[in-house]
């Protein structure tokens, strides 16, 4: 088996086979090499979200401050009264929208479990995997405070 791969080889090499063979070869090297470039950057980068602080705390401005330095997203806006996620999504403005509740810094240094919550645009759910990640990660931290204090914000989140 391996000596006839071997002659396969030698003569598509050596010119002895048709020339559609090598075209072919080349062809595919050309392509696969296209598409790696291509697809390699098949996440969302600085993706666009936006902010309901309904809190207006030095705990909130944090907790947003986190989510813009996060590689894959961006807050666009922060908005200190309540507004509809569905149009502040609407034409992919904004890909997420995290919703801030009242008494959010009293409630996580009381330790007490808090209500953040975070709506999606799902109609690019494939290219929004890092930011599902990314946002989940941090609104567990927030909604859970007695898992860890404010610098659990800081360790271990995807930056």
């Amino acid at each position: 088996m391996m000596k006839s791969f071997r002659d396969e080889l030698r003569c598509l090499l050596i010119g002895r086979g048709m020339p559609y063979e090598k075209i072919a070869f080349v062809v595919s090297l050309v392509i696969t090499v296209l598409f790696t470039v291509m697809m390699g950057m098949n996440y969302a980068k600085d993706t666009p979200i936006t902010v309901i602080d309904l809190d207006n705390s030095r705990y909130s401005r944090e907790l947003v401050q986190k989510l813009d330095v996060s590689r894959f997203l961006k807050v666009q806006a922060v908005l200190n009264s309540p507004a509809d996620p569905k149009v502040l999504m609407y034409r992919d403005k904004n890909y997420a929208v995290v919703y801030l509740p009242e008494g959010l810094e009293k409630k996580h240094y009381n330790r007490e479990s808090c209500e953040v919550g975070v709506f999606y645009d799902n109609t690019s759910s494939a290219s929004l995997s890092g930011v599902r990640e990314a946002l989940n990660e941090i609104v567990a931290d927030a909604n859970n405070p007695s898992s860890g204090s404010r610098e659990s914000l800081q360790g271990g989140m995807l930056l």
